[in-house]
């Protein structure tokens, strides 16, 4: 897949993200989004926006140029994994 984050701009809270690793696929839930500025670091801490904080769970961020093709600000797309999600399915080639 060519150009994996192009339409990330468009998710929302409570949107599905599936990410394959080898033969399986975790299923996430969107639950935040911020514009931000690119200096802000906080967003790289186990708990984005949060640098002192312990992660629970298991997390996915999401960040790209904003607007697109700029590097004036940083989207970030915040999920969870869905553990309420049935088991997944192995990936075949």
């Amino acid at each position: 897949m060519t150009k994996p984050f192009r339409r990330i701009d468009r998710l929302r809270a409570g949107d599905r993200v599936r990410f394959r690793v080898g033969s399986r696929t975790y299923v996430y839930r969107v639950y935040g989004r911020r514009v931000i500025a690119p200096t802000n670091r906080t967003v790289l801490a186990p708990v984005p926006f949060k640098p002192f904080a312990r992660p629970a769970g298991k997390r996915a961020t999401l960040i790209t140029c904003h607007p697109k093709g700029s590097d004036a600000q940083r989207l970030v797309v915040l999920a969870k994994l869905d553990t309420g999600a049935p088991e997944p399915r192995p990936a075949y080639h």
